[in-house]
C-alpha cells in the first residue's frame, strides 16, 4: 500500500485505468458466460470463457509491467491505452526493458 501511495502518477495513472478495464471486463462478461450456462450452450460459453482469460492475462501482463517497472512511463500510459482500447496486438511495450530489476533498484522505489 505504501509503495501504490507513493508511486509517482506517471505509473498510478496507467495501473489504476489497467484496475478499471479488468473489472469492467470480468463484470460485463460474467453475466454473458453465466446466460451460456444456463440456455446449456456449453460450447459457447468455453469459448467465451476462454477468450476472457485470454483479454484478463493479457491486462494482468500489463499491470504486471507498470507494477515491476518493465516499462516507462510512456510506456506504462500505452499500455493503459491499449486495453481500455481493446487492442491485444497493441498491448505488447515497443521496446520492453532487458533487465529485471535488481535489489538496488528497487530499494530505490522506497527512498
Amino acid at each position: 500500500v505504501w509503495a501504490y501511495e507513493h508511486a509517482p502518477d506517471a505509473y498510478r495513472g496507467p495501473l489504476d485505468r489497467c484496475t478499471a478495464v479488468l473489472k469492467a471486463r470480468i463484470e460485463a462478461a460474467l453475466p454473458q458466460l453465466q446466460a451460456l450456462h444456463e440456455a446449456g450452450d456449453d460450447a459457447a460459453m468455453g469459448a467465451g470463457a476462454r477468450a476472457l482469460a485470454r483479454d484478463l492475462a493479457r491486462i494482468s501482463d500489463a499491470m504486471s509491467a507498470i507494477i515491476n517497472g518493465a516499462v516507462e512511463p510512456e510506456e506504462a500510459a500505452a499500455l493503459a491505452a491499449a486495453a481500455e482500447a481493446d487492442q491485444p496486438e497493441a498491448a505488447a511495450p515497443s521496446s520492453p526493458r532487458e533487465r529485471v530489476l535488481g535489489q538496488s533498484d528497487i530499494d530505490k522505489l522506497f527512498d
